[in-house]
């Protein structure tokens, strides 16, 4: 993804993307359902030492994706829609 130096851009895990499109059916060419993804969790794209830092040995694609801060807010609220239980 082409970034844009006054934007906000996060990461998130390739893996769970993954797990998300098929998910949605983003593809449009499922048979199945598939499960809802779990809980969007980044610790192991980022380099310990400087909790920051992106690992060198990973890439975007193939480890991890770059969002826009919209698209990163939506999967945030998402999230949280379908993991808040309300009282009744």
């Amino acid at each position: 993804m082409k970034v844009r130096k006054d934007e906000t851009y996060y990461i998130i895990s390739a893996k769970w993307m993954t797990t998300w499109k098929e998910y949605v059916n983003y593809d449009d060419d499922q048979t199945e359902e598939s499960p809802r993804p779990g809980q969007i969790v980044n610790d192991h794209l980022i380099r310990p030492e400087t909790k920051e830092s992106i690992r060198k040995e990973f890439s975007e694609g193939k480890h991890y994706e770059i969002l826009p801060e919209k698209v990163w807010e939506y999967f945030v609220t998402w999230q949280v829609a379908f993991s808040t239980t309300l009282p009744f």
